[in-house]
């Protein structure tokens, strides 16, 4: 163990060990008992706090050496005050030992003679003066306070700093953010509406999380999937198309002259839903921007308007070559003075509609470090970070509606996957998210008394699951696997709550993502593991915009600066 003779962490259990010795012949005296007992407990507790301040940032049981040379290294700036606090804080444990008459080394002269008692409890009722006792407890406890304050908060930075992440924010358009939420939430309602049939098992539908740029316009369109049942003992088939919302909600495409510089991602749709997120072009080393063309008026005249599509479900099961769809599907709230009124489906000819197949990020990152994997399914680390950009994003945009909803997880993220040939191989590299219409309730469980305590430790369990999946990505290994690598190592007792498991698995892997990805993807992760963004609880809900401004500059812009530094 290193050597802490001269550090506070040394003083105060040796003074903690001088009070019990004096409480021993005095415990028929309550009054007195009580005060240096109360003093110990004080004493113990200003240790212990220390301690896990010290601990958080990577010290335990350090010596003074040790203290400075890290505390240097951490908080250049600030060390020398950091270490001026600290000696403060001996000195005061150091003066406790004085009045005690205990050797600074560790051996109390302390004989049990009761003359030597008498003399020594004269000195204890001088030390233990009630302003004396007040002002060394409070001393401690606020020297205490600072230390935690500084460096926790510094641990994490409030926002990250780097000049890719800050080119990113300064993009950020918090009005376009909401309006795609918007977009998300009346497409949810005009999909449900159009599928009230009485099919036995559910229809998945899918939106791509591409994240190209772009606000809402009237030319806008992002890719979605329904899948639907032929055989119950073959899976399910899919149908791929496009849909086009319109309404109020959309820009107004004669007031932009141009776009901005564009994120070159590889996908074989031509455009996405979270393709529709606007920022300002930066020198970020991201993958080659590619010039666009200024956005123009259309000169082809306007086609007539869509018949709606009452029955979808009818609609995708059509079975003919090509397959296509032309209508549009009506959000039965639109009179509610809603931004989008109805969404124009087409498909495109140059792309597949029939897909019979998709695997999830949970299936997908199983492959990854399998001999007998699919080659064809193998990710490369800017492909993951990619991913892990796209999830990011549709956090942002999906949270607080019916697409994310508490059984939200990996297995919620699709990708589509072609057979032929014998192998597997992916339509495209950008994930979808589903969600389940008609799926059958089950009868909600009662709330037990660990799960509570459990949502006090995590507040969001969306948010926490997004850090659960961007640790994944970056060690590209699931989270089982994980677990497992941990308990090989332990006692092997089983956990019951497999949630409080995954808390225990995420923590423990946290320096881990430090080291593969950097401090702004491992802060993102931090953050959403431990849920340490800033302001009360009751605000750190998707609702407030106040908030999914602080979750994009503090986790979707450090992840998405990651992939962007990516070779």
């Amino acid at each position: 163990m290193a050597e802490v003779a001269g550090l506070v962490l040394g003083a105060i259990p040796i003074a903690i060990w001088a009070l019990e010795k004096y409480a021993e012949p005095f415990e028929t005296h309550q009054n007195y008992y009580v005060a240096i007992q109360t003093l110990r407990a004080d004493l113990t507790m200003q240790k212990s706090q220390l301690e896990i301040t010290l601990r958080n940032i990577g010290l335990e049981n350090p010596s003074m050496d040790e203290l400075q040379d890290c505390l240097c290294a951490k908080f250049p700036s600030i060390h020398q005050d950091l270490v001026i606090i600290i000696n403060a804080m001996n000195e005061r444990a150091s003066k406790l030992l004085g009045d005690l008459d205990v050797d600074i080394n560790g051996k109390p002269r302390w004989t049990g003679d009761p003359d030597r008692a008498l003399w020594e409890w004269r000195r204890v009722k001088r030390c233990f003066a009630s302003k004396k006792n007040r002002s060394l407890i409070d001393d401690l406890r606020k020297w205490n306070q600072d230390l935690r304050n500084c460096l926790e908060r510094t641990e994490v930075s409030a926002e990250d700093d780097t000049r890719q992440v800050q080119a990113l924010i300064r993009g950020f358009n918090p009005k376009h953010c909401d309006s795609i939420h918007s977009c998300l939430r009346s497409f949810h309602r005009a999909l449900k509406s159009a599928l009230q049939c009485n099919c036995p098992s559910s229809h998945q539908a899918t939106i791509d999380l591409d994240w190209n740029l772009g606000p809402l316009r009237s030319q806008s369109a992002f890719s979605a999937g329904l899948s639907y049942e032929t055989d119950p003992e073959s899976e399910h088939s899919w149908r791929k198309f496009h849909v086009t919302p319109k309404g109020s909600g959309l820009v107004d495409t004669k007031t932009i002259t141009t776009a901005p510089a564009k994120f070159k991602v590889k996908s074989s749709s031509s455009s996405s839903l979270l393709g529709m997120i606007h920022r300002r072009p930066h020198r970020a080393h991201s993958t080659i921007p590619q010039p666009v063309q200024g956005t123009t008026r259309s000169t082809r005249p306007p086609s007539p308007p869509a018949k709606s599509i009452a029955n979808l479900c009818g609609q995708v099961r059509i079975q003919c070559a090509p397959w296509s769809i032309n209508g549009c599907l009506q959000d039965p709230e639109a009179d509610k003075d809603r931004q989008f009124s109805h969404f124009s489906l087409n498909q495109h000819s140059e792309e597949p509609s029939l897909l019979t197949r998709t695997i999830s990020l949970r299936h997908l990152l199983l492959n990854q470090n399998r001999r007998q994997a699919h080659a064809n399914l193998l990710l490369s680390a800017k492909q993951r970070y990619a991913i892990a950009t796209s999830i990011a994003w549709s956090v942002l945009h999906l949270s607080d509606s019916p697409w994310l909803g508490e059984g939200w997880d990996q297995d919620e993220i699709k990708f589509f996957v072609d057979k032929d040939n014998g192998g597997m191989q992916l339509v495209s590299q950008t994930p979808s998210s589903s969600y389940a219409f008609h799926k059958p309730t089950t009868m909600g469980q009662p709330i037990s008394s660990t799960a509570r305590d459990f949502n006090r430790l995590i507040p969001n369990k969306t948010i926490f699951t997004l850090g659960v999946i961007l640790i994944e990505l970056c060690l590209k290994t699931p989270f089982e696997e994980l677990r497992q690598t941990l308990d090989n190592g332990s006692s092997g007792q089983a956990i019951p709550v497999p949630i409080l498991d995954q808390y225990d698995t995420a923590i423990d892997r946290i320096d881990d993502v430090y080291r593969e990805a950097g401090d702004s993807y491992g802060n993102a992760v931090q953050r959403c593991i431990k849920s340490s963004f800033q302001g009360p609880r009751s605000t750190r809900q998707f609702n407030i915009e106040q908030f999914r401004i602080q979750f994009y500059n503090t986790v979707v812009a450090p992840v998405q600066s990651t992939y962007s530094m990516m070779p």
